[in-house]
């Protein structure tokens, strides 16, 4: 047993600021041999949450912080215990509550009001040793997630700064044991804050212009999540096409539409003459991505008609189906071929082309039973990226059939928080899924 007990002795300074010291670590572990017993691990962080130990108080709300990531019960009795903890004297114990609260803030159980959030917008508190981000970072994500305006100058001078702060490289998996005060990129940070895009494009133009590959790639993906508020930066945007943010740079021109009318030749002249130097996987990619694109911004449907061909001849299918299913009725020669696919032993190909097989014919029929059939594993506790992605195709598709009706209850009746990724992701998966399965039962009580 003596493998399994906490290590004994003097932690590293650089740790100890991190993840508080032994007796943090002590009640963390406790927390994690409770297991499944909710009750009893509400308790403990009860119990530690107001010690006059520091290090009691951060082991307290680390184990809450795990806690609420794997079960919903306990928000009420915990949240308000890591409100009062974004005050705390130990540095940790305010990192991890707030950061817990960030990635509740705006959801049913989480914070609606900034205040917590405002309060901490000038705590220099490192996150971890390995980087510079701050609690104060992690309070600005927060506000965002809210629409909180008050986060805009703070973000906007992060935008300014050597470094954007929050990465620029959206992970898709935060796996692992414990609970992390990993933070979202950049992108994803500021993706809330649309409304305020006419203060933020100022920056983010002048990125574009001057900064890293890594940070273009970043801010063009932004641009592409706010759509056609980010007009303003189409003369940003044309520079970077056949660049190392190429295909950033052609999903946000798309996205803008018509607006980014004056970026029409250059991708019609890539189209048909590709730009030399791009990677291979980009220039694929492109096969599909530069057609889409142009039927996006000029309505060529020659353009759109081509997207299919492209996306059977080679181009990546991990991505070429996203654009099939956007072009819709104009990839109608590829329906016999989408058919096959949805007896694929591929799950990411068969829940893909059960979607753009929808998307092109506008018959539910086919796709909705593909994709139904990665529910059904949802309710056993079997998670996989790929079973979000087919919720979120159903919900576009619409009302559900009556046998899934079950499991769509199931998912919104469980305690569990449904999710892949741990940390912040853990929150924002379950309360997707759980929107989307509301969503799919609602449409049927319409219908």
């Amino acid at each position: 047993m003596w493998r399994d007990v906490p290590h004994v002795g003097d932690m590293p300074d650089d740790l100890v600021a991190t993840y508080g010291g032994m007796p943090a670590r002590l009640v963390t572990w406790i927390g994690a041999h409770l297991e499944d017993e909710v009750p009893a691990r509400t308790r403990l962080c009860l119990a530690f949450g107001g010690d006059r130990d520091a290090d009691r108080r951060i082991g307290a709300v680390r184990n809450a912080a795990d806690l609420l990531s794997a079960w919903r019960s306990p928000a009420g009795r915990l949240v308000p215990l890591l409100a009062e903890r974004t005050a705390d004297g130990g540095g940790p114990a305010r990192a991890y509550a707030t950061h817990v609260l960030a990635a509740m803030a705006g959801g049913p159980d989480g914070a609606r009001d900034g205040e917590v959030f405002a309060a901490r917008l000038d705590d220099p508190h490192r996150l971890a040793r390995h980087n510079e981000q701050t609690v104060a970072d992690v309070a600005a994500w927060g506000l965002a997630r809210l629409g909180d305006a008050r986060c805009v100058p703070y973000l906007a001078e992060r935008l300014a700064a050597p470094n954007l702060g929050y990465g620029t490289a959206v992970v898709g998996g935060t796996g692992g044991a414990g609970y992390s005060t990993w933070l979202p990129a950049a992108q994803q940070v500021l993706e809330p804050l649309r409304d305020h895009a006419g203060v933020l494009l100022p920056v983010v133009r002048e990125r574009l212009r001057n900064g890293t590959a890594s940070d273009q790639r970043a801010l063009a993906d932004l641009l592409e999540r706010w759509g056609s508020a980010s007009s303003p930066a189409v003369p940003e945007l044309i520079p970077l096409l056949g660049t190392q943010a190429h295909i950033a740079a052609v999903n946000a021109l798309a996205a803008i539409g018509p607006a980014a009318a004056e970026a029409a030749p250059v991708l019609e002249e890539m189209w048909h003459r590709p730009p030399e130097g791009l990677p291979e996987w980009s220039r694929r990619q492109s096969a599909c991505a530069l057609p889409w694109a142009l039927w996006k911004i000029a309505g060529d449907a020659a353009a759109a008609r081509a997207v299919a061909d492209a996306a059977f001849a080679g181009a990546p299918r991990d991505v070429a189906w996203g654009y099939v299913a956007d072009v819709g009725g104009h990839a109608d020669t590829c329906t016999g071929r989408l058919r096959t696919l949805l007896d694929h032993r591929d799950d990411w190909t068969r829940v893909r082309a059960a979607h753009a097989l929808f998307r092109v014919t506008g018959d539910p029929s086919g796709a909705s039973e593909t994709l139904y059939h990665e529910i059904y594993p949802i309710t056993r506790g079997e998670y996989l990226p790929v079973r979000w992605a087919a919720a979120r195709h159903l919900a576009e598709i619409g009302p559900a059939p009556e046998p899934v009706h079950w499991a769509l209850r199931d998912i919104l009746d469980s305690d569990r928080r449904h999710h892949v990724n741990t940390g912040w992701q853990a929150f924002a998966e379950d309360r997707e899924l759980r929107d989307l399965a509301a969503r799919l039962l609602a449409d049927t009580e319409n219908h």
